[in-house]
């Protein structure tokens, strides 16, 4: 009572603001959930490297996307919180 679900489709991720790879990677855990697939398919695990290996090589552009938001998060708590987290890195922390 009083919960909010949200469900999707896979139809709903024919959109370009969604990445390929959270498309695919949907799609795959989609078929294997609705046992269209069977965990052992190797078409399903060919295919997973693929896109573990993209996951892989956004690895920087997400670490400093986390490093962002991290800072703009601490930011928003407040002067005195901001100026702790400055001096601690001035500090080398």
């Amino acid at each position: 009572p009083g919960m909010l679900h949200t469900q999707f489709t896979v139809a709903d991720l024919d959109d370009d603001r969604v990445d390929p790879l959270v498309r695919d990677a949907y799609r795959w855990l989609d078929r294997l959930a609705g046992d269209e697939i069977t965990a052992d398919d190797p078409t399903l695990w060919d295919d997973w490297a693929r896109i573990a290996a993209g996951v892989e090589t956004m690895g920087p552009t997400l670490a400093a996307t986390d490093q962002a938001e991290t800072a703009r998060r601490r930011a928003e708590r407040g002067p005195r919180q901001a100026y702790q987290w400055l001096r601690r890195k001035m500090r080398g922390g």
